[in-house]
Order: structure tokens, then sequence, then C-alpha cells
């Protein structure tokens, strides 16, 4: 490479707390040297720049490059996002009249342009990132190299058409609850007309194969993808393939909208995935079931494989804690557990945001059921480092949210304070009802052997479903035969049908009357099915090619991973699987949904945080109203 000379970084100034420095990356091609300079700038003079989103890789896997003409270790990922991405020879591309001038493109890479060996500086510079992927006249998200040796080139280049493929065969674009609604029932009648191209008959294996790179599973994508303004573009490039975010973007919206999965871990679509069915076919055919990218969540999506797990933690944090005085501040230093304690006090005390403790205590059940191991947390701290996740039931998009049980943050006042040790957590809430029955949940359900079921895979999926069904039914039913109750209360049947989908459609919109109706057929037809003189009537078959996708994937979205209950006071819950009888549900007053406590041992009014819950009967403030509960001091440890 020539120099044996390794860059040294020049401090940033500690006069002003927005400079940070941009990446001149020089041109060049072929086996030439990657090249660039370091040149500091103020965010506050709106320089011109693209911002570089990737993934780090393995941290230790680096490549020097010529910064200055000094060597500078990076990260190997970068050093080939920069090989594609550096002008050629006589090319003038990239931000500025002067670095057009220069044949420079102008960038900024957290790898390169931050010092990783400055604890001090990473903490200082984190503070900026929402400033910095806010500004740029463009985002460049490099998905990495397709030279994997498994894919054919051919099926590679086929992206750019397969999306915009996609966009044709894929509904249209909605975004009000009725609409939704109305092409979702369209779409799976829309696919049974013969000759009529539609989106199962697509390829969708280029869209898959890119929804498998790395990137996806970072945390940071998700500030570096959204925080600018709409007009910036948003490049994704794969190689040497290039195409809009924006067009994946919409593909991915419009196949969560309507409710088709497409699962990104699978080198091909499914055409019957373990956990769900269509049903949405004819002469036996099974329909395809397709998972969108759901990047949007994120606080909901935990795994991240790429950067340290402290790059994690100040992702997820400083994304939803803008800088202020009184803001946390970014501190490689810190421990894991402070950074998550200071986050649940902040949103809790400072902002009254209850969101936060459906998030807690986030365990979960892994490959023998074995508990995740949680850090030493209070158990209303989210430990966002665990793998595992429950769906949780309040809404973190930006849709209006569905529940209301304990009224408005704003307008209720409750006095929510944390202890001097940082440990307890009070606040003001009623006790409403206690865990009388529990069913097992469905991820718990054995999955039936070929003996058992002997019609293929996909009936072994749906007696699965069947069996997990059943066992709610005899929960909810108790003492009594589920058939006899069912018959003579119609309000019976309607509030398990409520309570197995959450009351929610599939993209978190309250489930509609017509879609409950369904879902109360589909409760009868399941078991049924495997009845051998069972014949589905034709308005059963016709309710369920219309509504049976929808039904099943709000089943598995928020009942998959939970327990199925009967309360004391006869209500219908779904909670954590770890819930157990004589548990507590509490509404806290502020909060969008009831939450499950557990009696500590020894300590009156003191309690341990299960996990949040859906509580039929009480999702919309009828507890507040209710002479029956006081509201009182709840004491979480």
């Amino acid at each position: 490479m020539g120099s044996t000379d390794t860059y040294t970084y020049a401090p940033l100034s500690q006069s002003t707390d927005d400079e940070f420095r941009l990446l001149y990356l020089e041109p060049g091609t072929g086996d030439d040297p990657v090249r660039f300079r370091l040149v500091p700038a103020r965010l506050s003079q709106s320089p011109i720049y693209e911002a570089v989103s990737y993934c780090w890789g393995d941290p230790t896997d680096t490549v020097d490059a010529l910064c200055d003409d000094k060597k500078l270790a990076i990260p190997r990922s970068l050093h080939s996002a920069f090989r594609r991405l550096r002008p050629r020879p006589h090319q003038e591309e990239g931000g500025g009249a002067a670095a057009a001038a220069a044949g420079a493109r102008v960038l900024w890479a957290d790898a390169a342009c931050i010092n990783q060996d400055d604890v001090a500086e990473k903490n200082a510079q984190v503070q900026l990132m929402r400033a910095v992927y806010t500004q740029p006249t463009r985002v460049l998200i490099w998905l990495g190299e397709h030279d994997d040796g498994d894919t054919p080139p051919e099926m590679l280049r086929a992206l750019p058409g397969c999306i915009r493929t996609a966009l044709d065969l894929l509904p249209p674009e909605v975004f009000e609850q009725d609409e939704v609604h109305r092409e979702s029932k369209k779409v799976f009648h829309d696919v049974l007309q013969e000759g009529k191209p539609n989106f199962l008959d697509h390829d969708w294996r280029p869209i898959l194969h890119v929804l498998c790179q790395p990137w996806y599973d970072r945390r940071w994508v998700i500030q570096e993808v959204v925080l600018a303004d709409d007009h910036v573009p948003r490049l994704a490039i794969w190689g040497d393939i290039e195409f809009a975010w924006e067009d994946l973007a919409k593909v991915a919206y419009r196949l969560a909208c309507y409710n088709l999965y497409l699962m990104p871990c699978w080198p091909v679509t499914h055409t019957g995935s373990p956990y769900t069915r269509s049903f949405y076919m004819k002469g036996g055919r099974p329909g395809k079931i397709m998972t969108s990218l759901f990047q949007v969540y994120l606080i909901r999506h935990y795994r991240d494989r790429g950067g340290t797990l402290m790059d994690g933690i100040l992702a997820t944090t400083t994304f939803f804690m803008p800088r202020t005085p009184t803001g946390p501040a970014a501190d490689y230093a810190a421990t894991v557990e402070d950074i998550y304690l200071q986050f649940a006090t902040m949103s809790l005390v400072r902002d009254r945001n209850f969101k936060v403790l459906s998030l807690a205590p986030h365990t979960f059940f892994q490959t023998g059921n074995e508990p995740l191991k949680r850090l030493n947390l209070p158990s209303w701290v989210p430990d966002l480092s665990c793998t595992g996740f429950v769906e949780p039931v309040v809404n973190y998009s930006v849709r209006p949210q569905v529940f209301n049980a304990g009224g408005d943050a704003l307008d209720a006042t409750p006095t929510v304070t944390v202890s001097d040790n940082g440990r307890l957590l009070r606040l003001r809430g009623r006790l409403v009802d206690r865990v009388a029955s529990l069913a097992t949940p469905m991820l718990r359900i054995p999955f039936p052997s070929e003996a058992e079921v002997t019609t293929g895979f996909n009936s072994r999926c749906l007696k699965r479903l069947a069996n997990w069904l059943e066992g709610c039914k005899k929960v909810a039913a108790g003492n009594d035969d589920w058939a006899t109750r069912a018959s003579l209360d119609a309000g019976f049947r309607r509030a398990f049908a409520e309570t197995i989908v959450c009351g929610m459609t599939g993209m978190r919109y309250p489930a509609p009357d017509d879609l409950l109706a369904a879902t109360e057929v589909y409760c009868d037809h399941l078991p049924a099915l495997f009845d051998e003189n069972y014949q589905a009537s034709e308005d059963t078959t016709t309710t369920l090619l219309t509504y049976g996708a929808l039904i099943e994937l709000a089943l598995i979205g928020f009942a998959g991973a939970r327990s199925f209950c009967r309360t004391e006071g006869g209500r219908f819950s779904l909670v954590r699987d770890e819930a157990r009888e004589a548990d507590v549900f509490c509404v806290v007053l502020g909060a969008e949904v009831p939450f499950l406590l557990r009696p500590s041992p020894g300590k009156a009014g003191v309690y341990t945080l299960v996990g949040d819950s859906y509580l039929h009967g009480v999702m919309h403030g009828e507890a507040l109203t209710d002479q029956r509960y006081e509201t009182i001091d709840i004491l979480i440890e």
C-alpha cells in the first residue's frame, strides 16, 4: 500500500458542540488503494454530504485504507462500500462544488469519521447522530457484496425488476382503517380469478435474498434511514445493483398492510408456513404466505448482530430520547444496566410514557423451554439485550393507539416516582382481577406427528392450531360445556373471539365486527375440520376465504407466545407465558393496557411485573368508572 505510517485523529473542537468530520473519498478504480481525507465541519453550517448506512460486521475484521496517505484500519464491509462508492478517475460525483472540482465524494460514515478509540469522542458524536442523519443530501444504504456464490447472478440482477413487478401486482397503498379492511377482504378473493396475474405467482426470491443481508439485523439502521426529510433520496446499493429504497419500502408496507408474509430468513417463498395457513386456495393448491420487511417497530426488534452490545443499546435509547439538558448522555463507559435503568426511569418519570412497561420484563422461552437469563434489573425495566420477544399489546407505530385502559396519561395526573436507589417504582392504579385458569400457549403445543395426522405437513400445522384453540375453549368454558355455553350466550362467543385476536387486526387497527363474527366461525370450523364427517357449508367457506388469513395472522402475531386465561371475575385475557394463577391484573392510571403483577412474598403492597396483557372488558377505561375498584399506590420492584 506504500505508507507505513498510521493515521492519528486530530481532536475535534471543544469550543462548539456540533463539530464532526466529513470524509472526502478520492477517485480510484480496480485494485487502487482506498484513499480519503477527513475534514472537520459544523452541522450548523449545513455542509453538503451523503450519509452511509452499512453493517460493521465483525469489528476485528478490518482492512487498511489510506487517510491523508497514512494507514487507517476500517471495517472490511466499509472498505468494500468505499470501493463501490468512490468516483472513477476524472468523474465528478458527490456533494458540493469544491468537492466536485477536486474529484472527491463527500461522505459521512461513523467507523471512519469518529475516532473509535476515543470513548469521550464517541459519547459526544453519538449525541449528534440524529442531526447527522437528518441533514444529508442523500442516504446511501450499503447492503454489502452479493458474491456469496450460492445465488445465480441472473436472479440477483432481476431484483429491480422484481420490485417493480411486485408493486404492479400488490394491492394499492391505503392508510385509513376502513380502506385497509376493505382492500384486505378483496385481495384474497382476487387471487382466485384464473388467468389473472397475482402476487402468488410472482418470483419473490430476489427480494428474499436482499432481505437476508446482515444490514437488516442492525438497530442503528432505523434512524439512519428514516431521520432525513422525505425529499432526501435513499439509494440502496447491493454490490453493483442499485435501487430506490422507497420502492422496497412500498412493497414492505403493502405486504404488511394486507397481512401477506415473506420470511426474510427463508431462501425461497414457502408454500406452507409452520405457523400459518391461508384460506385462499383452489383445488388444494396452498397460497404462499409472505412476511414483510417490518423494520419500523424499532424497539420491538431486539436481535442485533451488527456492532457491539453497547452500540445496540445506545441506538435504541438515544433514538427515542433527543438530546436535552435533562436527557441521557450516550456513555460507552456506563454499564448496560445503568443505561437500561436510565432509559426506563426517564420514560416513566419524565415523559410519563407507560409503553416502556410493555417491554418489561421481556423474558421468553427458547429451545428446550429454558427461560432467558435477565440482567440484574428491576422487573419494570426492560432488558433490551434479550433476543426473544413477545408481541406487545401496546402500539408503538404512528397509528392512533387502540386501547385506553388507564385513561389519558396527560389528563390523569398520576405521580410516578422511583426510589432513591433507582430500584422501586411507585405509580397509581387499580387492582381489578386475578388469574384463575391458564391454557397452554400456542408455541408450547406439541407439533403433531405424521402418525397423528397423515394428510401432510399443512394439515399438521392446522391440527396444532386446532389443538391450541380447543385448549383455550376448555379454559374459557370452565366447568361448563363449550358448545352449550356458546349456544346460550352470544356475548360469550364474541368475548372469546375478540380476546384471542387481542381486539385488533394484524395492522393494529380495532377489529371490526365482521372480522370478529368471522373469528367465531373460524373457532367452530378449525377443530371440526379434523372430523371425517365434517363438511364446511358454502357460507363458511366464503367467510374463511375472505377472512381466514386475516384471522390466523392476528392469532399468530398476538396470541402465539401468550397464554389464554380466564380470570376470577369471569373475564378472558391474553397474558405472558410467565403468568401464574393468582397473579393480579392492574390498570395503571395513564397506561394504554392493563399489566399483570405478582405479589412479592412478605411485602404488602409490593409487586413484580409479569408483563402487559389484553383483558377483555377493561381495555377502554371501564375500570376507572367502576366503583368496585379503588385507586391506590402500586409499588413494583
